[in-house]
């Protein structure tokens, strides 16, 4: 299993005052999380789509593996009209 770093998704860390640099910055820790989300669904919709290819597993499995990539490609489109509200507010 891979391990992951907080550090390779750019979270917020402390300043010299203590609280998080997000904390003045509401919005844009806002987006910085909407954009994580966005690019973490990535490989989870092209993994499940492989599988649905394969079309391997029982009728239930590939009904879930269908339930499953409809969900992630929801979440993924309401990521990237989050991300699209952002630069219509700029």
């Amino acid at each position: 299993m891979m391990e992951y770093s907080s550090s390779q998704y750019g979270y917020c860390r402390p300043d010299e005052s203590g609280a998080p640099t997000g904390a003045k910055e509401p919005r844009r820790l806002l987006w910085s999380i909407v954009h994580d989300f966005d690019k973490l669904l990535t490989p989870v919709l092209t993994i499940l789509q492989e599988l649905q290819e394969r079309r391997a597993g029982t009728s239930r499995q590939i009904r879930k593996i269908d339930g499953a990539i409809f969900c992630a490609f929801r979440a993924k489109t309401l990521a990237r009209q989050l991300l699209d509200l952002r630069t219509l507010g700029r």
